[in-house]
């Protein structure tokens, strides 16, 4: 479920950073945590830091300052394989990377930029810094020994079957005004949840976006709670959906990047589970949460395409 969209990242994180004080971060560091449990991967990580600093990606030009998040890899030996057993363990259970998971709920959970945060992953003697690139218009994953870079990584992320037929409608719009498609984007998806609310008697849907007045349009994303039966159709729990989309500029071209998440918790009536209540699709319903995003992607490809070229 993770797809690639470009924008060109600007201040929204440095926004945050000037405003942001150690009890915010406290906060943040604290869903975090949550959120690594409920993902299953608290029982191999760690979170060491997070914090505001240098970055230090391959990709840092200047004095570049980063929102960084720092984990510890909880097992020892082998010399970092059982870190790369771990990756394809988890890719294998939940359908998705590691590091690209955490890389983007980071940006969700503190509203950072694609180019403003960094996650540094602390293996054995050795650093794996995770970084959106923009010469590829992806995320990297590149091992680090005492500040010095050595061969590439590739991260592994799945892609969805509508990659390709997005990037494709996307590279048909001559210089697209990006404030412009931002709010395309916001509207389909409003438009969007709030019909299939309405097809099923129900409330509004809750939607929550990231910092609005601080958004740079390289980057919408969204939490939307209060649905049903929208990925898990056969299922009468209330659903959450993280939703990240970015449009970033590749090489080949203009690439739509859109991120999923998706999380269900039991209960009845109108009042909606608290947060922790919630629980991780992707281990045992990952296919029904691709086939939601394929199906999302589909719709928003559609909207795109009638806008006037």
């Amino acid at each position: 479920m993770s797809l690639v969209l470009a924008l060109n990242a600007r201040g929204s994180a440095r926004v945050a950073q000037a405003n942001e004080d150690s009890g915010e971060r406290a906060l943040h560091r604290a869903r975090l945590e949550h959120w690594l449990s409920v993902a299953g991967l608290s029982d191999d990580w760690e979170i060491e830091k997070l914090r505001w600093g240098s970055d230090p990606s391959p990709a840092a030009t200047g004095n570049h300052q980063v929102l960084r998040l720092e984990l510890r890899f909880r097992r020892e030996g082998g010399e970092g394989k059982e870190f790369l057993h771990s990756l394809e363990s988890y890719q294998a259970t939940y359908g998705d990377s590691a590091p690209g998971r955490v890389f983007f709920q980071l940006i969700h959970e503190c509203h950072a930029g694609l180019r403003e945060a960094v996650v540094t992953l602390r293996v054995v003697q050795r650093d794996y810094v995770v970084f959106f690139d923009p010469l590829r218009g992806d995320l990297s994953m590149q091992p680090r020994t005492d500040r010095s870079y050595s061969k590439e990584v590739p991260l592994e992320l799945p892609k969805s079957a509508t990659a390709g037929a997005l990037q494709a409608s996307l590279g048909t719009l001559a210089n697209p005004n990006r404030r412009a498609l931002s709010a395309l984007i916001d509207s389909f998806l409003h438009d969007y949840f709030r019909s299939a609310n309405r097809q099923a008697n129900m409330a509004e849907p809750r939607i929550d976006p990231d910092d609005v007045e601080n958004r740079d349009h390289d980057h919408v994303g969204y939490v939307v709670s209060g649905i049903r039966s929208q990925v898990l159709k056969d299922r009468q729990n209330w659903e959450k959906v993280e939703i990240s989309l970015y449009v970033v500029q590749a090489p080949s071209g203009l690439k739509l990047l859109c991120h999923f998440d998706g999380y269900y918790a039991a209960g009845r009536g109108r009042h909606l589970p608290e947060d922790d209540a919630y629980e991780d699709m992707r281990k045992e319903f990952q296919n029904q949460l691709k086939g939601f995003a394929d199906g999302f992607l589909l719709q928003l490809q559609k909207r795109i395409e009638k806008e006037p070229r």
